[in-house]
């Protein structure tokens, strides 16, 4: 009967969509804080939060990419972002310190060269695959028959031109950056600081930490503006020299007058006994 039915299924159907419904609950709030990455079947890795990673890099992924990164999340860790040395022995097994870890299985002293400032988790997916993106040759990198090593430098700490707008970190590390507007209408400050910055890189002396560089800058630039100065008064000086032989210049007819004064008193001077 109906109510036979009811009374045998219906419990069974509401726990089994509750549990369906808190699964997908979980796996959301993993993908959200950069846990888990698997989605649907095995395999198939989140392909949202891997092109959200790739886009906070500035990475244009391609579709064969994706596909590739995917296949390497599998064979590294399954997709386990949690996971220590996932299912091999290799040279790093030998001590703790050296174990790979996490989505990509970086081992720790390669994933803090690589981790992007703020993204330090070696067990957050998200925080590895910007470490990823942030290798300069991250796509030769992969290899197509499975394993990676990172071997260029950091992307984001190794200057560049920037043309779009983006919130950014600078002085990583608490290293001196210069920052320079290529704003036709700031031509001035961007002169003046590309001044500054060839005074600091080319300075004979290393400076032994940021406050002398900082120092060693400034009295640079004030070494610039006091020679402008001295040039300008230079300048001025002539400018009022010139004036001064104009204004006391005679005309042809005032030396001729002059001429015939000075003949009359040369006259004179023997008489007087000079």
């Amino acid at each position: 009967s109906l109510a036979s039915d009811v009374i045998t299924h219906f419990p069974s159907t509401v726990a089994k969509e509750g549990v369906n419904w808190i699964k997908g609950l979980i796996n959301k709030l993993k993908d959200e804080a950069g846990g888990d990455v698997q989605m649907g079947a095995v395999g198939n890795y989140n392909p949202d939060q891997i092109r959200r990673a790739a886009d906070e890099m500035h990475v244009s992924l391609s579709d064969h990419m994706l596909k590739v990164i995917q296949s390497l999340i599998q064979n590294e860790s399954g997709g386990n972002a949690g996971v220590t040395q996932h299912g091999y022995t290799d040279i790093n097994s030998g001590s703790s310190a050296t174990l790979a870890r996490g989505l990509l299985q970086y081992v720790p002293s390669t994933f803090a060269h690589y981790a992007v400032s703020g993204h330090n988790n070696i067990f957050n997916a998200y925080d590895q695959l910007l470490a990823l993106f942030n290798d300069s040759n991250w796509a030769s990198d992969i290899h197509p028959g499975g394993g990676w090593g990172p071997t260029g430098h950091r992307r984001m700490a190794n200057g560049g031109l920037i043309g779009t707008h983006q919130m950014i970190e600078v002085a990583e590390g608490n290293m001196p950056e210069f920052i320079i507007p290529t704003d036709p209408a700031k031509r001035s400050r961007s002169d003046e600081l590309l001044r500054q910055a060839n005074a600091a890189l080319n300075h004979d002396a290393q400076p032994a930490n940021n406050d002398e560089l900082v120092a060693k800058v400034e009295h640079q630039t004030k070494l610039v503006a006091q020679l402008t100065s001295l040039a300008s008064q230079i300048l001025t000086g002539q400018g009022e020299q010139t004036q001064t032989i104009r204004s006391t210049a005679q005309t042809p007819r005032q030396r001729y007058v002059q001429d015939g004064i000075n003949g009359q008193i040369n006259n004179y001077q023997p008489k007087l006994g000079y």
